[in-house]
């Protein structure tokens, strides 16, 4: 057992060790916990799933863009799915004294599919995204619907694979890069993420890539000129997936073009690496544009009792930049410091934001996640400096655009505050902004793996307490 905590801590013949321990005990982690997520999560209970289930339906038949009747924008899909998620979704949302009904469960799982009798469906939410982030549940669908399998079981299996890709690509970034390492593995199992996986909804990728982007933008820092000539092009790559899921993350690219450029500076990156690398981030900002004006055409509010317009809030806020500079910022502090935007990023608030996890809890894992990233061993010297500031400018950047579109889409013209935040949209600034308050040294390797090990810890309690406040929900 000393032995054991000597490799652990102190680094010898550790990293070999640490690298195989955190690669598979998140992969297993992950999975087993996710799995159990999957299945102890009734159906529908998590934000928005109904819609996004129906949009992955959609893109499964092979439709791009969804169809605007009227002030509603959708697709007709299978009347058993619309009826299903009306059954178990709407009814059980926001209503803690309604449990689930497991014998309802039963007899929908003994219901057909029915593929030809079909009902339009409004999904005016995720009408809006692009087919990449719902490219997991699209595909699951599309082999499960060859064997005429009941609407739950196509729910189910789109959620298992969401699961499994999000894990894959979790894991990939953990082999990417060193430094980064243990705090993605301890963002990546926080409540709020492993129960985004475990779902239908188009943030399980959109997490995921960001939790890739972050670790292929630090490990450039760490590596030669040949991985450097790799890990460029597949940073544009990954990023283009993420804005193409997501355009408010577009800031992210901040810190990016700061590593490719810095790095051609210093001769660790070939000249045609470069290059291919800003084309295809030229590249993939075209296509966001592109699709950002094609989805206008099919836009219907997806709220009724609050007249929005964006449009016409767009041009108010060009009118008055000074008086939505200062919105920003008063409602980032009343959501941040006067509210539970980080307890809500962690998970503090699972299903439809009605189950709460205890805050003692969720208030310690933050302190540790805090602690893990001010230990962060970053290298590159000085120049490390210049990409915490890079990446403060993404995290601001990104929570700027993440205000405007909910201004835009959520509140009616000239409101006096910003409604609609939620923690889970700013997850994936999480890692950029974390980086921004690292001491910048390689010198704390030996805390930070101590650190690391206090978060399993602290993450194996949040688990468990996140199953019992699921069963005392849905089933007590």
């Amino acid at each position: 057992m000393k032995n054991f905590w000597q490799n652990f801590c102190t680094g010898q013949r550790s990293d070999v060790f640490l690298k195989r321990f955190t690669f598979f005990s998140f992969a297993l982690i992950a999975l087993l916990s996710g799995l159990v997520l999957c299945f102890l999560t009734p159906p529908f209970q998590v934000p928005d799933e109904p819609t996004h289930l129906f949009r992955a339906y959609e893109i499964s038949e092979g439709h791009i863009l969804s169809v605007k009747q009227g002030e509603f924008t959708g697709r007709e899909i299978p009347k058993s799915i619309h009826d299903m998620a009306e059954r178990l979704g709407y009814s059980i949302a926001f209503k803690y004294e309604a449990k689930i009904d497991l014998k309802l469960l039963k007899e929908l799982w003994n219901q057909r599919l029915e593929q030809d009798k079909k009902v339009f469906a409004n999904f005016s939410n995720t009408a809006l995204y692009t087919p990449i982030p719902y490219l997991p549940q699209a595909i699951s669908i599309s082999i499960l619907r060859l064997f005429d399998v009941p609407p739950l079981a196509l729910m189910y299996g789109a959620r298992i694979f969401n699961l499994i890709v999000s894990v894959l690509i979790i894991t990939i970034s953990l082999r990417i890069s060193v430094t980064m390492r243990y705090l993605i593995w301890v963002l990546a199992l926080m409540p709020m993420c492993l129960f985004s996986f475990a779902s239908c909804s188009a943030d399980a990728l959109i997490l995921s890539l960001s939790f890739l982007l972050a670790a292929i933008v630090v490990a450039q820092t760490e590596n030669s000129e040949e991985k450097n000539g790799k890990l460029a092009p597949l940073g544009s790559l990954v990023f283009g997936l993420l804005v193409l899921s997501k355009p408010v993350y577009f800031p992210l690219i901040l810190p990016i073009i700061f590593v490719h450029y810095l790095n051609k500076k210093q001769g660790r990156i070939d000249q045609k690496s470069f290059w291919v690398s800003n084309i295809l981030l030229a590249f993939f900002t075209l296509l966001m544009l592109i699709w950002n004006r094609t989805a206008h055409q099919i836009y219907n509010p997806s709220i009724f009792h609050i007249k929005v317009d964006p449009d016409a809030q767009m041009h108010w806020v060009f009118d008055n930049p000074i008086t939505f500079v200062q919105l920003f910022f008063s409602e980032m502090e009343r959501h941040i410091v006067k509210g539970n935007l980080l307890e809500m990023a962690v998970g503090g608030y699972l299903g439809w934001l009605d189950t709460p996890l205890p805050h003692h809890l969720i208030a310690w894992h933050i302190v540790v996640i805090s602690l893990l990233a001010l230990t962060l061993p970053l290298h590159w010297g000085k120049a490390a400096i210049a990409l915490r500031a890079v990446s403060f400018g993404g995290l601001l950047g990104g929570c700027a655009a993440i205000a405007l579109a909910l201004y835009c889409s959520w509140n009616p013209v000239a409101h006096s505050g910003i409604d609609g935040f939620q923690g889970r949209y700013f997850i994936p600034l999480l890692p950029f902004g974390l980086l921004c308050f690292s001491v910048v040294t390689a010198k704390l390797k030996r805390p930070h793996v101590m650190l690391f090990a206090v978060a399993i810890v602290s993450t194996g309690i949040l688990h468990w307490a996140m199953y019992e406040a699921l069963i005392v929900r849905y089933y007590g």
